[in-house]
C-alpha cells in the first residue's frame, strides 16, 4: 500500500534546514533535496530513519547554502 505523510514543518537557520514529519511503524523515512521542484535530481540528505506510530522524525540538512532548494521525504518499507 502507498503511504503518504505531510511534512509538519521546515525551517532554515543559517545554512541548516530542519524538516519534521509524522512517522508510522514498519516504515523508513529518507530526506531528499533538489534544486528543481519537478524533474530534478533528488539526492539523499543524511541517513534514513525508522518510524514509530505517533513519533515525529527530525531531519537536518547542514549544507543548505544558497537561496532555494526543494525537499521531500521518501517513505519505504
Amino acid at each position: 500500500p502507498l503511504l503518504s505523510s505531510a511534512i509538519k514543518s521546515i525551517t532554515k537557520t543559517g545554512t541548516t534546514v530542519t524538516v519534521t514529519v509524522d512517522s508510522s511503524s514498519q516504515y523508513t523515512y529518507q530526506l531528499q533535496r533538489s534544486s528543481l521542484p519537478a524533474g530534478g535530481s533528488f539526492t539523499n540528505v543524511g541517513s534514513p530513519q525508522n518510524g514509530t506510530i505517533g513519533t515525529v522524525l527530525t531531519f537536518t540538512d547542514p549544507n543548505a547554502t544558497g537561496t532555494g532548494g526543494f525537499y521531500r521525504v521518501l517513505i519505504g518499507p
